[in-house]
């Protein structure tokens, strides 16, 4: 990665991490070692928006998650992580950006409208990896049998919270939460093929067959024991289409391997809120045999 980039992706790091705090240009610029003379300018130029609307969308994408998925945390303490010290102030805000108030939208979440953001997201952070060459450190690793509880998503993408919202609830009225049971997402199809209802992703927990599943929804899974190629990914979702376009793109090419007949799979190691969206651990496995 470019200096550039290095700086401008800590910069982005920094306002993800950041969000309770003001983030004026004063406090911004040292971070990435720019100019407040051309500052506007540059990140304008660079990702295609102006810095106060980029904090703006990830500061409420983040108030949107913490909506949809954590009912215990209060609408003034979500306002308060992202910067507003009025619950007020926030709700209003919230409103008018997402046509909701913050309770309307935590009780039925807007999935479409999340989705959107999400896209705008990723393309916006995108721009920092795209215009770099990019490089992941890849392992092998021998994967051994795993058995799966899966909650099948068939469908557009914008629909997932739905099944995201069903698959969480059922992990809660289960006792199984991410410490006590591992988690996967079994990727069929990529997010953008088309049509959108041919994209396929199961959400998946690792549990025994002997244990009963109670729940229509749910579904017997597995991952099959195998080979695998590994990249250790940490980042928000944004970037993880990029790391897997480098496996197929980069990685096979170089290396004397071929595909499984068996899908890519994901396993979420951490967490948001546990921990920002930018540090989120996610391990992407490549199913792979030897030539």
């Amino acid at each position: 990665m470019t200096d550039t980039a290095m700086r401008w992706s800590r910069l982005l790091n920094y306002i993800d991490n950041h969000l309770a705090e003001t983030l004026s240009i004063q406090q911004l610029c040292p971070i990435a070692n720019f100019s407040p003379f051309h500052f506007h300018r540059q990140f304008n130029a660079y990702f295609g928006i102006n810095l106060a609307g980029y904090i703006k969308i990830v500061r409420f994408k983040h108030a949107a998650y913490l909506l949809a998925f954590r009912k215990n945390i209060s609408i003034t303490e979500i306002g308060l992580a992202i910067g507003f010290s009025h619950a007020e102030v926030f709700s209003r805000a919230f409103k008018i950006w997402s046509g909701l108030s913050p309770s309307l939208f935590r009780k039925q979440p807007p999935w479409e409208f999340i989705h959107t953001i999400n896209t705008q997201l990723s393309a916006i952070k995108g721009t920092v990896m795209k215009k770099n060459t990019l490089h992941y450190p890849v392992d092998l690793v021998n994967v051994p049998y795993i058995p799966l509880a899966v909650l099948p998503h068939r469908g557009a993408p914008e629909q997932m919270g739905n099944s995201l919202s069903a698959f969480i609830d059922w992990r809660k009225r289960r006792g199984l939460p991410p410490h006590k049971a591992r988690t996967f997402n079994i990727v069929y199809t990529p997010i953008d093929i088309e049509p959108k209802d041919d994209f396929r992703l199961d959400l998946a927990v690792e549990l025994q067959h002997s244990v009963a599943l109670e729940y229509d929804q749910m579904q017997r899974g597995e991952i099959l024991a195998g080979l695998c190629a590994r990249i250790i990914y940490q980042g928000d979702d944004e970037g993880l289409d990029l790391a897997v376009d480098y496996f197929y793109c980069d990685w096979l090419v170089a290396n004397p391997y071929e595909l499984r007949d068996a899908p890519l799979f994901f396993e979420r190691i951490t967490f948001f809120p546990a921990v920002a969206m930018h540090e989120r651990e996610t391990h992407i496995y490549l199913p792979v045999q030897e030539k």
